[in-house]
């Protein structure tokens, strides 16, 4: 009884202590537990929990923004201050003359932009030109032409501004390459304007010598040949090369005057390894590699002369713009020659002799941004191309002899030899066009340009102009499942759209092929250096 009653008077002094009832929360308390978590409470525990989670990662968030953009702006410090650079060491020399007047219709050049690309040479103290070029864009920034100029051209030099006095140096006659040897770029410019009557916009000179120092920066350079080329010791298959600086330096030699009298095998040379490297300086894998980078513009940096007005803004801009052309928006093309190897009088140098009526027409075309004439119609005034008619043989006593079969008009009748294809990429596999290209030469055929088409057919397309069916049905049996297409091509070629379902190219059999026309001299065919089927094909670019 004592002990109920004392424990009554606890639990009674208890529940005088509280203000309310006894809970089931208040009696686990007493007894040391933790209290029951109801629905809101774990709710609210969640909700919390989530809040000190989501402040991490925004705090986490801040901190990685923080960081990749203080990353960006290091890089874009970098890049900016690498642009600058490059702009600073970069050789100037005033080479432009706007103004001269030799200049033909200068209103009708405005807006279009017309860049002297000259490669150089040095041998201790001189410095002589190996290889010229003018690359025209034309005003709607739509196409290009790019025109070789023969070095050895016998021409009229102006008179010119030498040394720091600006004297005038006498004009004279010879050579284009003389000019630059007797006054330097700017008697260069003159000389290309006077004998093109084209506005010389921007002047780029490339030393040549340090061309394989930007090759070995880039670690090697692409090119895409038609064909084997040798030179020295250096040998390149057909098909898809890349080229280390030891293999360029060789391409980069000096050819023989007797193999080359124009200079023009020389500058094919250069103009293909030029771009190649132009193009993969621009890659956008390199470009976003400061090592990369960084070797190339030091090396670039010591190899290039530019005009004081040429950005290097404008010299990325014809890069790009020649990269982004397509097959057909790239014309290359020479000055037309009536003969490689004239020797004046009492003198033992040899000139090449410019054929005056057909250059006016094609700078004429090029100036006034209109179609190009034909090379192939451009020989000398008056000269026979028609055939000579023979007499009848007599008739003869033997029994005439039956007629021939009727030919299969299925039979293929145009060898691979006698065809040139153009190769394009239908559908932006890398490599697809190359490929094909590299399997078409090994069986004859020869390979003009080498570029993207994208049309997205799963067919290849051989694509041919109304009077080459003969050939397109060579094209078409040596890639199996392709579809022939009427149509306009490239440069008089056979073009082929390569598709998804390409497999290979095969062997063709020519069951009767018809006998070679004769051939009929013309201005063009003696008036040109031998060129190299893989340099001087048309071709612009490596996939």
């Amino acid at each position: 009884m004592p002990d109920s009653r004392g424990h009554r008077s606890s639990v009674d002094a208890d529940h005088r202590d509280t203000s309310g009832p006894i809970t089931v929360t208040d009696l686990l308390a007493r007894a040391g537990q933790p209290p029951l978590e109801t629905p809101r409470r774990r709710i609210a525990a969640r909700q919390a929990i989530f809040e000190v989670h989501r402040h991490r990662v925004r705090r986490f968030i801040a901190v990685l923004l923080t960081f990749l953009l203080a990353l960006l702006a290091s890089v874009a410090a970098y890049y900016v201050g690498l642009f600058f650079y490059l702009d600073r060491t970069v050789q100037r020399v005033d080479a432009l003359a706007v103004n001269s007047p030799g200049i033909v219709s200068p209103q009708a050049q405005d807006g279009a932009d017309n860049f002297l690309i000259v490669g150089t040479r040095t041998t201790g103290a001189d410095q002589h030109v190996t290889s010229a070029l003018i690359a025209h864009l034309t005003p709607e920034r739509n196409g290009a032409v790019l025109i070789s100029l023969p070095l050895t051209a016998l021409i009229d030099v102006p008179a010119c501004p030498v040394g720091e006095q600006s004297l005038l140096a006498d004009p004279y006659g010879g050579s284009l390459s003389s000019s630059f040897a007797t006054a330097g770029a700017g008697c260069l410019v003159r000389s290309v304007q006077q004998m093109s009557g084209m506005r010389i916009d921007h002047y780029v000179q490339l030393d040549l010598g340090r061309l394989p120092g930007m090759v070995e920066a880039l670690d090697g350079v692409p090119v895409c040949l038609p064909s084997a080329v040798s030179a020295g010791q250096m040998t390149a298959p057909a098909g898809s090369s890349v080229l280390d600086a030891d293999q360029v330096r060789s391409l980069l030699a000096d050819i023989d005057a007797a193999e080359d009298p124009t200079g023009q095998r020389a500058t094919d040379r250069q103009r293909l390894l030029l771009a190649s490297t132009l193009r993969e300086a621009l890659r956008l894998q390199n470009l976003a590699n400061p090592i990369v980078l960084t070797r190339f513009v030091n090396q670039a940096a010591k190899a290039l002369t530019l005009d004081p007005a040429t950005t290097l803004g404008e010299l990325k801009d014809l890069g790009d713009k020649l990269g982004q052309f397509t097959a057909g928006d790239t014309v290359q093309t020479s000055v037309p020659l009536v003969e490689v190897a004239y020797q004046p009088t009492g003198s033992q140098d040899s000139y090449a002799l410019i054929d005056d009526a057909a250059s006016r027409g094609l700078f004429s075309a090029i100036i006034n941004n209109a179609t190009l004439p034909d090379p192939a119609a451009t020989g000398p005034p008056g000269q026979a191309t028609e055939p000579v008619v023979t007499a009848d043989p007599a008739p003869t006593t033997e029994a005439t002899p039956p007629p021939p079969p009727a030919p299969d008009p299925n039979a293929l009748t145009v060898a691979p030899q006698n065809i040139t294809v153009n190769v394009y990429n239908g559908i932006g596999t890398r490599g697809l066009a190359s490929d094909a290209a590299a399997q078409l030469a090994a069986q004859g055929f020869a390979i003009g340009e080498i570029e993207n088409q994208i049309t997205g057919e799963e067919i290849s397309v051989v694509r041919y102009a109304p009077d080459q069916l003969a050939a397109a049905r060579t094209v078409a049996a040596a890639v199996p499942n392709s579809e022939l297409r009427e149509g306009t091509t490239i440069g008089g070629f056979i073009d082929l759209v390569v598709g998804s379902s390409f497999d290979g190219v095969v062997p063709v059999v020519i069951v009767a092929a018809p006998p070679p026309a004769p051939e009929v001299p013309t201005a063009t065919a003696t008036a040109t250096s031998p060129a190299e089927p893989a340099l001087a094909a048309g071709r612009r670019s490596c996939e």
